[in-house]
Formats: C-alpha cells, sequence, structure tokens
C-alpha cells in the first residue's frame, strides 16, 4: 500500500513538473489527496472517523462515508464525530473535504470538514450530504470549525438526508474572530433536493453563543446562501450577507411551493437586518424547453413566476414581505413582492431611501433591484 501510494505522488510530482517545462520544483506531498473510503459494510469506524487519524493528514483528506444506495440502508452506523481534516495545535487544516452518501449519524454528533481544537486557521474545506439519517438529534454540519482560530472559507452542500434538531454552518468559530467567505449551498447544481431540514438552523458562519450578526458586518463579509431547488423548507437562517437563489429547469414554473421558507418567526434573526440587495437572482441555468412525459412541453425561463422566499407564517422580518417571487427571465433583474399590512418599508442599503411600489398596497408590487 505504501509504495502505491509513494508511485501515485511521484507520478503527480514529474506530471506537475513537466507542465511547468522543468523549471518548477514543487513538493508533491503537499498536492497529494489523501483518499478514505468507508463503506456502508464498514464496522470498524462505529465509534467515530477521523480521517487525519487515518493518513496522518491534517490537510488534503477526501473522506467518503457509504455509497448512493448500499444493501442496507442508512449505513454505516457512526457513534461518534467524523472529521476530513483535525488539528489539536496551531497547524492549519485545509483543503480537506467530507461526501456522505448513506449514514445513521447518533445523537449529539457532528460531522467536520475540517476542524481544529486549537488555534489552527481552519479554511476550504467542504462537507457534501446526499444522503443519510440524521434524526437522532442535536447533529451539526460545519464546513470548517475553529476553537480559539478563524473558519473561513468553507462550504457545506446539503442535496439529501434527513435531519432532525441540527445546525447546519459553512464555518463555526468564537465571537470575535473573522470568520467569514462561509457558504451553505441547498440543493445540487442541477436542482435536485431531497433532504429534510424543516428542524435545522442554517448559519454561515456560527459564532459561539449563536450570536447573530448584522447585514453589513465583516464578520460576515462573504458568507452566502445559495438554493438551487424548489420546496426547501428550515427552521431558521443565520449570519449570511449574501441569499442567491439559483433558477435551474428543475425549479418549476408557477407552483405554489417557493424554493426557500423559513419556519421561526424570527427567521433571519433579531436584529440581523437583512436587505433587499442582499438577495440575488441568477436565472441563467433556467432556459431551454423540456419535454414532459406526456409529450408536452414547459419552456424554461421564458413564461411563468417562481416564488423564491416565504415565511413560515407571513410575519417574520422579512421588512413586511410576506413572499418574493421572481418574473420570467427577461425581468430576472427585479422582485415582486407581496406585502402583508401595506408598509412598504423595503429600504436600499446605499441611500436609504424606500422602494417604489407600482401598485396599491396588497397587492403584487414591482421593486427593482
Amino acid at each position: 500500500m505504501t509504495g502505491l501510494k509513494e508511485r501515485r505522488r511521484l507520478a503527480l510530482y514529474v506530471a506537475l513538473g513537466l507542465s511547468a517545462g522543468s523549471g518548477l520544483m514543487l513538493d508533491a506531498s503537499t498536492a497529494y489527496a489523501n483518499p478514505v473510503n468507508i463503506a456502508s459494510s464498514d464496522t470498524a469506524h462505529a465509534s467515530g472517523i477521523n480521517a487525519t487519524t487515518i493518513t496522518g493528514n491534517a490537510s488534503g483528506n477526501e473522506l467518503t462515508v457509504g455509497e448512493p444506495s448500499p444493501a442496507t440502508p442508512n449505513t454505516p452506523v457512526i457513534n461518534g464525530d467524523v472529521v476530513g481534516g483535525y488539528s489539536a495545535a496551531g497547524t492549519a487544516v485545509t483543503g480537506n473535504s467530507v461526501k456522505i452518501d448513506s449514514m445513521t449519524l447518533a445523537l449529539a454528533n457532528s460531522v467536520f470538514g475540517g476542524q481544529s481544537t486549537g488555534t489552527g486557521t481552519v479554511t476550504g474545506n467542504a462537507v457534501t450530504i446526499n444522503g443519510g439519517d440524521f434524526t437522532a438529534g442535536s447533529n451539526s454540519i460545519y464546513g470548517g470549525q475553529s476553537t480559539s482560530g478563524t473558519a473561513s472559507g468553507n462550504t457545506v452542500t446539503i442535496a439529501g438526508g434527513n435531519f432532525s434538531t441540527a445546525n447546519v454552518a459553512g464555518g463555526a468559530a468564537s465571537t470575535g474572530t473573522m470568520s467569514n467567505g462561509n457558504k451553505v449551498v441547498l440543493g445540487s447544481a442541477n436542482g435536485i433536493y431531497t433532504a429534510n431540514l424543516s428542524q435545522a438552523n442554517v448559519w454561515g458562519t456560527r459564532y459561539a453563543g449563536d450570536a447573530v450578526v448584522a447585514s453589513g458586518s465583516t464578520a460576515i463579509d462573504g458568507n452566502t446562501l445559495t438554493v438551487n431547488a424548489k420546496d426547501v423548507t428550515v427552521n431558521k437562517v443565520r449570519n449570511f450577507e449574501n441569499y442567491d437563489f439559483h433558477l435551474t429547469n428543475a425549479v418549476a414554473a408557477n407552483t405554489a411551493a417557493p424554493m426557500l421558507t423559513v419556519n421561526d418567526t424570527d427567521g433571519f434573526g433579531t436584529g440581523a437586518n437583512v436587505q433587499w440587495d442582499d438577495i440575488r437572482l441568477n436565472a441563467n441555468g433556467w432556459n431551454g424547453d423540456t419535454t414532459n412525459p406526456d409529450n408536452t412541453t414547459t419552456h424554461n425561463g421564458k413564461v411563468g413566476t417562481v416564488r423564491l422566499l416565504q415565511s413560515g407564517d407571513g410575519n417574520q422580518n422579512f421588512h413586511d414581505s410576506q413572499y418574493i417571487t421572481a418574473g420570467p427571465q427577461r425581468r430576472k433583474r427585479r422582485l415582486r413582492v407581496h406585502t402583508v399590512d401595506g408598509r412598504h418599508v423595503l429600504r436600499r442599503r446605499d441611500t436609504g431611501l424606500p422602494y417604489r411600489c407600482e401598485r396599491q398596497p396588497h397587492q403584487k408590487c414591482q421593486y427593482v433591484l
């Protein structure tokens, strides 16, 4: 096994050297990815999985757990944390990835793309969950977490899996650190989403004490929530600078279901002060014609209205808007807003002036971003 690993390192080293015209010498060990595969039938790691313990590396590990369609659903059963890369001191933890296709995670355990229980910087780590059972409760899914250092530029993607009371965060760190640039993506790139996150709290950065950070603060600079699918429901959304809605052909127009519903009555958090300028729409993937099973044709991006964001009860701090919808692709820079009580208090961040409603209260209004 060691010989195979060394040959693969050497092959990568030679390839990099040749591509650089032999004028650039690189340390191949820093570029080598460390794959770790835990099969659904695995029982040796029932107490937890730490890829660093297996590979000896704090960075560059690629951990895969389970298979898309295991013989026994939601296996292996893990009664401990799942960690892509780990450091207990000041060593940086970078470039690790964890992909979970199937697994059952026990009560109060967590998944970390990268983790430092010391002062290590945790950056560029990723967790992707395509399936699994996380319903035992009190589970956390972190792209990167550092106890006393920063956790920045990490990503969590949720496309499948069943969750109970859980926290999903791009990054997690102590209050006072500048742990930003973290991302959470809900739905695959082509709009596939089978997860249940209705009881889960979703964070850009989860700071100690569950502190809510106001929009515009550098502490959440670059934190982005991306929604690629419809029928996504979460409990709370916290500490994002940007809210990106990517329309794909899997998001059907003229349906009652919004892309994102936030259940909690204080969905964005008291003091979050989310602005319309924080909400962005990308309709580049919503185009072309799709032939349906009944031989009818759906003209994607040409007709219809897609509801983007909806509160669970119409009374959340979404600046008095019950839901937000996107019109046809040709008007993709606009958002329609159905008001709840006729008080149009949506304001531009740059001028502080309210947006102008082109219709009367209690009707759909057109706000140009």
